[in-house]
């Protein structure tokens, strides 16, 4: 019985030896496609426009608080969606705001 035990635990190591072998070599990649040729100009990706973004400056809190109240009055097209961000407040007293403004869903 005790040769048995011991016969199963060196097969073990050793297929176990062979697996860590195996398992350390490297991995073959498969072969990367023929480069272009140099004179082949490149498609170059276009770049993006820079967003413009609806930053209001207003010189105090009272012309801000004015322009939020009359921003719910706004009408700008069917399906169009405006909403305003929180103001940031400056040492200056100013108040920078912005606003989204949404496209119409289409169907």
């Amino acid at each position: 019985m005790s040769r048995l035990i011991w016969s199963m635990g060196f097969a073990g190591l050793a297929l176990a030896c062979a697996v860590a072998a195996w398992l350390h070599r490297p991995v073959e990649l498969p072969s990367q496609a023929a480069e272009p040729e140099a004179s082949t100009p490149l498609a170059q990706a276009p770049t993006p426009r820079p967003r413009s973004v609806a930053r209001v400056t207003f010189p105090d809190s009272d012309s801000f608080q004015e322009s939020f109240r009359r921003t719910a009055d706004l009408r700008l097209g069917e399906g169009t969606t405006h909403m305003q961000l929180p103001p940031e407040r400056r040492a200056s007293g100013e108040v920078v705001a912005a606003w989204l403004v949404l496209r119409p869903a289409t169907p």
